[in-house]
């Protein structure tokens, strides 16, 4: 009856952690859709991780280094910049127009009777513009894109304050994960160190097995634990890469 009531009580755990594989399976292949779609790839679960710096293990960059990077590659940051300076180039176009302007024009031909007789001609003319009568046409537009110039540096702003953002919270997570994974290794060395114990115990007649299936079932759970770190910190070094703009490069599609 003891040995029947130990095989029983190992074998609830074993179907326990069947459960779990079976979920873990399924997990991973949301986990994998999830990563394609935040690193903007083509969602398919038929792929692996063969780059292993997407889990790495060097520190993250500096908050001011990502950020001077992010503001380099981040097309939107970008686009908003340009927005800005030709908001400010048209601005300046529309404030020359009050200048007066000068203009040559020069032209030669032939002129005569017939195509036999005739002479060339040449004409030079000097033209000057002077804007008397549109001071306030150009005040009006001057005054409206001066208003779209603002628009564009109040975007510009926002889209700094937004890069800034995802830069830091990336950065901070990415800080976190590597505490996590550092907790979980230590958590998984001391998980095998009971384990070993358990074992010279029970082959010692000390304990039943029941010590050494729960001792198992603990280090199962420290080894899960050490791989959704090692996850995590992958997702968030991804997650970096895309606040700073350089995901593309950074990953192969």
């Amino acid at each position: 009856m003891a040995a029947e009531l130990d095989a029983i009580r190992a074998m609830q755990p074993v179907n326990s952690l069947e459960q779990q594989r079976l979920e873990a399976e399924q997990n991973y292949v949301a986990a994998k859709l999830n990563l394609a779609n935040l690193l903007q790839a083509t969602p398919s679960a038929d792929f692996e991780v063969s780059d292993q710096s997407a889990y790495g293990s060097g520190i993250p960059p500096s908050k001011d280094e990502a950020l001077q990077l992010a503001l380099m590659a981040r097309f939107d940051y970008r686009s908003a910049e340009a927005n800005v300076k030709a908001a400010d180039l048209k601005r300046q176009s529309i404030k020359s127009t009050r200048y007066p302007t000068l203009r040559f024009q020069a032209d030669d031909g032939q002129s005569g009777s017939t195509p036999v007789h005739n002479m060339n001609t040449y004409r030079i003319q000097g033209v000057v513009e002077l804007p008397v009568f549109t001071g306030g046409r150009i005040k009006a537009e001057e005054q409206e894109l001066e208003a779209l110039t603002r628009q564009a540096q109040v975007a510009l702003d926002k889209s700094r304050s937004q890069i800034e953002t995802d830069v830091l919270i990336a950065i901070s997570g990415v800080e976190w994960a590597q505490k996590q994974v550092t907790a979980s290794a230590e958590n998984v060395k001391l998980s095998r160190q009971e384990l070993d114990l358990s074992r010279a115990r029970f082959s010692q007649g000390v304990t039943d097995n029941t010590e050494v299936v729960n001792a198992q079932d603990r280090l199962s759970r420290a080894d899960d634990a050490s791989i959704r770190a090692q996850f995590t910190l992958g997702l968030s070094r991804a997650n970096l890469a895309r606040a700073i703009g350089v995901a593309e490069t950074t990953y192969h599609k």
